[in-house]
C-alpha cells in the first residue's frame, strides 16, 4: 500500500457516517449492479457549500472533503475522478451486469427481505470514518488516515 500523491495535504477531521435504507445502484458502464445501503454524514443531507457557508463545518463538510480528495487523489494517477453529485453508500453485494430493474423488482416484492433491510436502517448504525484507501487496479493508496 502506498500513500497517494497529495495524500498528505488532505486535512479531514474523522466522522461518523450514518447508515440509511437500502439501495439499487448500478456502475456507469452497466456493467455492475449494487445492492447498497445508503450512508449520511451522522443524518445530514450532503450539500456543497455555498459562497455564503463556505468554511463552515457541518456534519456533511468532512465527508465532501473526504470524497473530493478522493476524487483528487485519483486525478492525479490518472483515473477518473469520483461523481460530480456523490451518493455515499455501502456495498453490500452485487451482480454482474444490468440488473438494476429486476434486483429492485426482487427488493420489493419480498416483503420479508424488503421489511428486513428497512429495520436495519432504522437502527441508528453507525461507522466513525477515520481512514480513506483506493483501489484502483492492483494497487491500493492511502488517500487519508486520521490514525
Amino acid at each position: 500500500m502506498s500513500a497517494a500523491k497529495g495524500a498528505a495535504a488532505l486535512k479531514i477531521d474523522t466522522f461518523t457516517l450514518g447508515i440509511g435504507g437500502p439501495e439499487v445502484l448500478i456502475n456507469d458502464e452497466r456493467t455492475r449492479t449494487f445492492l447498497a445501503l445508503s450512508a449520511t454524514a451522522t443524518g445530514s443531507k450532503l450539500q456543497r457549500p455555498t459562497p455564503a457557508t463556505r468554511g463552515v463545518k457541518t456534519p456533511g463538510s468532512s465527508l465532501l472533503r473526504a470524497i473530493d480528495g478522493t476524487s483528487q487523489a485519483f486525478r492525479m494517477h490518472g483515473l477518473p475522478p469520483f461523481y460530480a453529485e456523490p451518493r455515499p453508500h455501502i456495498s453490500v453485494a452485487w451482480l454482474l451486469g444490468d440488473c438494476e430493474q429486476q434486483l429492485a423488482a426482487a427488493l420489493q416484492s419480498s416483503p420479508p427481505l424488503w421489511q428486513a433491510a428497512q429495520q436495519l436502517a432504522q437502527c441508528r448504525w453507525q461507522v466513525q470514518v477515520n481512514a480513506i484507501y483506493c483501489k484502483a487496479g492492483q494497487k491500493t493508496f492511502i488517500v487519508w488516515d486520521a490514525r
